[in-house]
């Protein structure tokens, strides 16, 4: 399935110090639809979440596109620039 991205608002910057975990909220539409992800960063290791938390798989290629679309802006708000 072909995903449209349009409309990226954020970040807005979650800590959880507990689980070293840095989350970077985004608002995005997708295919017209407003909705929440985030790039969750655990020492490096950087995952795609929902807005529910849960991680999306690369299996119908929307990881994928978030990914590619999040990950500039995701590096900016990281580095502090």
């Amino acid at each position: 399935m072909s995903y449209q991205i349009t409309n990226i608002y954020g970040p807005e910057i979650e800590q959880d110090w507990q689980n070293e975990t840095t989350r970077y909220w985004f608002e995005l539409d997708v295919d017209g639809e407003s909705e929440q992800y985030c790039i969750a960063d655990q020492n490096g290791d950087t995952r795609i979440l929902d807005a529910n938390g849960i991680p999306l798989t690369e299996s119908d290629g929307l990881e994928t596109k978030i990914r590619r679309a999040l990950e500039p802006l995701y590096q900016i708000a990281r580095d502090g620039r």
